[in-house]
Protein backbone atom coordinates (compact mmCIF):
# COMPACT_ATOMS: atom_id res chain seq x y z
CA UNK A 1 0.00 0.00 0.00
CA UNK A 2 1.28 3.23 -0.39
CA UNK A 3 0.40 6.69 0.87
CA UNK A 4 -2.88 7.13 3.20
CA UNK A 5 -5.55 4.34 3.33
CA UNK A 6 -9.15 4.36 4.49
CA UNK A 7 -10.18 3.47 8.04
CA UNK A 8 -11.84 0.79 6.56
CA UNK A 9 -9.05 -0.83 4.45
CA UNK A 10 -9.82 -4.54 4.65
CA UNK A 11 -6.46 -6.27 5.80
CA UNK A 12 -6.80 -9.40 7.70
CA UNK A 13 -4.31 -8.92 10.44
CA UNK A 14 -6.13 -6.02 11.20
CA UNK A 15 -9.07 -8.39 12.00
CA UNK A 16 -7.57 -11.13 13.40
CA UNK A 17 -5.74 -8.20 15.63
CA UNK A 18 -9.22 -6.99 16.62
CA UNK A 19 -10.83 -10.69 17.02
CA UNK A 20 -7.70 -11.00 19.45
CA UNK A 21 -8.04 -8.09 21.51
CA UNK A 22 -12.00 -8.64 21.56
CA UNK A 23 -11.24 -12.42 22.64
CA UNK A 24 -8.80 -11.54 25.53
CA UNK A 25 -11.07 -8.90 27.20
CA UNK A 26 -14.20 -11.32 26.07
CA UNK A 27 -16.23 -8.45 25.25
CA UNK A 28 -18.50 -10.76 23.65
CA UNK A 29 -19.77 -11.89 26.93
CA UNK A 30 -20.91 -8.12 27.87
CA UNK A 31 -24.64 -7.21 27.05
CA UNK A 32 -25.24 -3.56 28.04
CA UNK A 33 -23.26 -0.48 27.02
CA UNK A 34 -22.24 -0.63 30.84
CA UNK A 35 -20.95 -4.02 31.04
CA UNK A 36 -19.20 -2.72 28.01
CA UNK A 37 -17.93 0.29 29.50
CA UNK A 38 -16.67 -1.72 32.51
CA UNK A 39 -14.25 -4.27 30.36
CA UNK A 40 -13.10 -1.26 28.85
CA UNK A 41 -12.04 0.35 32.09
CA UNK A 42 -10.38 -3.12 33.36
CA UNK A 43 -8.89 -3.91 29.70
CA UNK A 44 -7.53 0.00 30.28
CA UNK A 45 -6.83 0.19 34.17
CA UNK A 46 -8.38 3.28 34.79
CA UNK A 47 -12.25 4.65 35.14
CA UNK A 48 -13.69 6.48 31.68
CA UNK A 49 -15.77 9.79 31.67
CA UNK A 50 -17.77 9.73 28.84
CA UNK A 51 -18.69 13.42 28.03
CA UNK A 52 -20.85 15.41 25.02
CA UNK A 53 -19.97 18.80 23.53
CA UNK A 54 -21.66 20.91 21.34
CA UNK A 55 -18.19 23.28 20.73
CA UNK A 56 -17.04 24.62 16.97
CA UNK A 57 -13.39 23.28 18.30
CA UNK A 58 -14.93 19.52 17.36
CA UNK A 59 -17.19 20.24 14.71
CA UNK A 60 -14.07 17.90 12.13
CA UNK A 61 -13.99 15.43 15.06
CA UNK A 62 -16.25 12.33 15.55
CA UNK A 63 -15.12 11.50 19.08
CA UNK A 64 -11.93 11.97 20.91
CA UNK A 65 -10.14 9.79 23.53
CA UNK A 66 -8.15 12.17 25.86
CA UNK A 67 -5.94 10.23 28.76
CA UNK A 68 -4.66 11.44 32.10
CA UNK A 69 -2.60 9.92 34.70
CA UNK A 70 -5.78 8.87 36.70
CA UNK A 71 -8.50 7.99 33.95
CA UNK A 72 -9.83 8.85 30.38
CA UNK A 73 -11.98 11.15 28.82
CA UNK A 74 -13.89 10.27 25.15
CA UNK A 75 -15.59 13.11 24.14
CA UNK A 76 -18.51 12.69 21.49
CA UNK A 77 -20.25 15.83 19.91
CA UNK A 78 -23.69 16.75 21.31
CA UNK A 79 -24.84 17.67 18.07
CA UNK A 80 -24.69 14.04 16.21
CA UNK A 81 -27.35 11.29 16.54
CA UNK A 82 -27.17 8.64 19.12
CA UNK A 83 -26.29 6.28 16.93
CA UNK A 84 -23.36 7.53 15.63
CA UNK A 85 -22.41 8.66 18.84
CA UNK A 86 -22.48 5.36 20.19
CA UNK A 87 -20.47 4.17 17.01
CA UNK A 88 -17.42 6.86 17.93
CA UNK A 89 -17.60 5.70 21.60
CA UNK A 90 -17.26 2.10 20.87
CA UNK A 91 -14.65 3.32 17.90
CA UNK A 92 -12.46 5.01 21.05
CA UNK A 93 -13.15 2.13 23.14
CA UNK A 94 -11.06 0.12 20.68
CA UNK A 95 -8.27 2.84 20.32
CA UNK A 96 -8.11 2.18 24.22
CA UNK A 97 -7.93 -1.54 24.18
CA UNK A 98 -5.61 -1.36 21.19
CA UNK A 99 -3.82 1.27 23.63
CA UNK A 100 -3.00 3.45 20.46
CA UNK A 101 -0.23 5.89 21.22
CA UNK A 102 -0.50 10.31 21.91
CA UNK A 103 -1.00 12.31 19.57
CA UNK A 104 1.28 15.80 20.59
CA UNK A 105 -0.49 17.66 17.33
CA UNK A 106 -4.05 17.69 18.84
CA UNK A 107 -3.07 17.53 22.22
CA UNK A 108 -1.56 20.82 21.53
CA UNK A 109 -3.84 22.41 19.33
CA UNK A 110 -4.97 25.74 21.29
CA UNK A 111 -8.98 25.28 20.02
CA UNK A 112 -9.13 21.36 21.71
CA UNK A 113 -6.50 22.96 24.75
CA UNK A 114 -9.88 23.97 27.10
CA UNK A 115 -10.37 19.67 26.89
CA UNK A 116 -7.49 18.34 26.85
CA UNK A 117 -5.45 20.26 29.41
CA UNK A 118 -3.67 17.87 31.62
CA UNK A 119 -4.19 14.97 29.31
CA UNK A 120 -2.80 13.80 25.99
CA UNK A 121 -5.44 12.90 22.82
CA UNK A 122 -4.32 9.14 22.35
CA UNK A 123 -5.61 7.06 18.85
CA UNK A 124 -4.82 9.68 16.55
CA UNK A 125 -0.99 9.93 15.06
CA UNK A 126 -0.06 13.63 12.91
CA UNK A 127 2.89 12.60 11.07
CA UNK A 128 3.82 13.34 7.70
CA UNK A 129 3.90 10.69 5.09
CA UNK A 130 7.94 10.87 5.17
CA UNK A 131 7.79 10.53 9.05
CA UNK A 132 5.98 7.28 9.36
CA UNK A 133 5.69 4.36 6.36
CA UNK A 134 2.42 3.20 5.00
CA UNK A 135 2.52 0.07 7.09
CA UNK A 136 2.54 1.94 10.43
CA UNK A 137 0.67 4.75 9.70
CA UNK A 138 -2.58 7.07 11.23
CA UNK A 139 -4.47 4.57 9.18
CA UNK A 140 -3.83 0.96 10.54
CA UNK A 141 -4.43 2.75 14.01
CA UNK A 142 -7.95 4.31 12.27
CA UNK A 143 -8.68 0.73 10.78
CA UNK A 144 -7.71 -1.34 13.77
CA UNK A 145 -10.31 1.15 16.09
CA UNK A 146 -12.85 0.84 13.18
CA UNK A 147 -12.64 -2.85 12.89
CA UNK A 148 -12.69 -3.82 16.97
CA UNK A 149 -15.33 -0.66 17.52
CA UNK A 150 -17.82 -2.50 14.89
CA UNK A 151 -17.33 -5.87 16.75
CA UNK A 152 -18.22 -4.21 20.00
CA UNK A 153 -21.27 -2.30 18.33
CA UNK A 154 -22.43 -5.46 16.79
CA UNK A 155 -22.04 -7.58 20.32
CA UNK A 156 -24.36 -5.01 21.99
CA UNK A 157 -26.99 -4.59 19.32
CA UNK A 158 -27.74 -8.31 19.97
CA UNK A 159 -30.73 -10.06 21.42
CA UNK A 160 -30.36 -10.58 24.71
CA UNK A 161 -31.50 -13.95 24.70
CA UNK A 162 -30.09 -15.84 22.03
CA UNK A 163 -33.08 -18.11 21.39
CA UNK A 164 -34.85 -14.80 20.13
CA UNK A 165 -31.93 -14.30 17.94
CA UNK A 166 -32.52 -17.66 16.29
CA UNK A 167 -36.26 -17.29 16.12
CA UNK A 168 -36.10 -13.73 14.50
CA UNK A 169 -33.21 -13.84 12.64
Amino acid sequence: MTGVSPPWVQDPAIATRAHDLFERYELGAARSPEAMLDRVIAAGGKPIEVVKIDDPAIIHTTALWVEYDDRSKVILRASDRPYYQVRGLHHEFAHILFQHPACTGLSADPALAKYTIGGRVRGRVLLSADEVSSAHGDWRHEAEAEYLGSLITRTLLRPIYHDDERLFA
